[in-house]
């Protein structure tokens, strides 16, 4: 049996590696600039100011797994069905 060799660093890709590296950065940079910016210009303590950096990392561990018990289960809650 022959497998056709396939590149791995196609140029599609390269720009699909590019622009999530460009918007995970943005992120990171906006979820550490945004508490103090909310010190400086509102006034906020800093535990209101920390509030936008904690709940989505709280939100992500609470439902980023998979796992949920059966993948059947998982598929017949879904609304586009099994």
């Amino acid at each position: 049996m022959h497998l056709a060799t396939q590149k791995l660093w196609t140029k599609d890709f390269l720009i699909i590696s590019l622009v999530n590296l460009f918007l995970t950065l943005i992120f990171f940079l906006l979820m550490v600039t945004i508490g103090v910016h909310a010190v400086s210009a509102y006034g906020a303590s800093t535990s209101e100011a920390g509030f936008p950096l904690v709940h989505p990392l709280r939100a992500r561990a609470r439902h980023g797994t998979v796992e949920h018990g059966d993948r059947h289960d998982c598929r017949a809650s879904h609304p586009s069905g099994p």
